[in-house]
């Protein structure tokens, strides 16, 4: 591996260095595997807590199953906290929806010309993203994340598809598809989806006068389930 070398292992735990968010972020970034532990060894959290005390300063992340709670207040106490909850969405290839179209957008493959311009939606168009409502990581570093994702997919080196959304013939998103190996199959994952500001559907305050990012979030996955998508 290239990008992810291998550094430390113990029963469950191992740590390996992320060269290129490092090189995104501007510190050692390392990103941390506890497999599928329910919790952490104290062999585990001991080698950890040597590893971060032996590499200040430095970031480190990891993945953990949401029912794996001990596991996360083993994280916990090497230093380490809840930064963002994900929900993955199964789609039935087998399965007969037609998603509904928007009026007035095409989605055709992403060429050439269209990558300034889909560069500058994927470096501003986030903002729930896991580096953005990371306090630790600054806005126009997480912003530069998303744009170099982008600018790999633009560059051919990373993915297998990059689809552009196009309003009047101008770049207005994307969507970025890869596929990976999930045991006997090759399935394809959606890496990465942008929308330009001017197109998002911004929700203001609800009757409670709260963000409104929830009823945002619910009504997404709805689309998502409509389209054929499977929790």
């Amino acid at each position: 591996m290239t990008d992810a070398q291998v550094l430390a292992h113990a029963a469950q735990l191992r740590i390996a260095a992320d060269t290129w968010l490092s090189r995104m972020i501007g510190r050692a970034v390392f990103r941390v595997d506890v497999g599928d532990a329910a919790a952490l060894t104290p062999d585990d959290g001991a080698r950890l807590t040597a590893h971060v005390a032996g590499n200040r300063p430095a970031m480190y992340y990891a993945k953990v199953d949401t029912g794996a709670v001990a596991a996360v207040r083993d994280l916990s106490h090497a230093g380490m906290h809840v930064v963002a909850v994900s929900v993955a969405l199964d789609l039935d290839p087998f399965a007969a929806v037609t998603p509904a179209a928007t009026p007035g957008i095409v989605v055709d493959g992403f060429s050439p010309d269209d990558a300034e311009a889909v560069l500058d939606i994927a470096g501003s168009c986030f903002r729930h993203s896991r580096y953005h409502v990371d306090p630790d990581v600054p806005r126009a570093i997480a912003h530069r994340i998303k744009r170099e994702w982008i600018a790999s997919y633009v560059r051919g080196q990373r993915g297998d598809h990059l689809l552009v959304a196009r309003s009047g013939g101008r770049p207005v998103g994307f969507m970025a598809v890869m596929s990976v190996r999930q045991g006997d199959r090759r399935v394809r994952v959606i890496d990465l989806i942008g929308i330009d500001n001017d197109y998002q559907r911004v929700d203001g305050p609800n009757r409670d006068g709260k963000d409104g990012w929830h009823a945002s979030r619910n009504r997404r996955k709805r689309l998502w389930r409509g389209s054929g998508f499977l929790e």
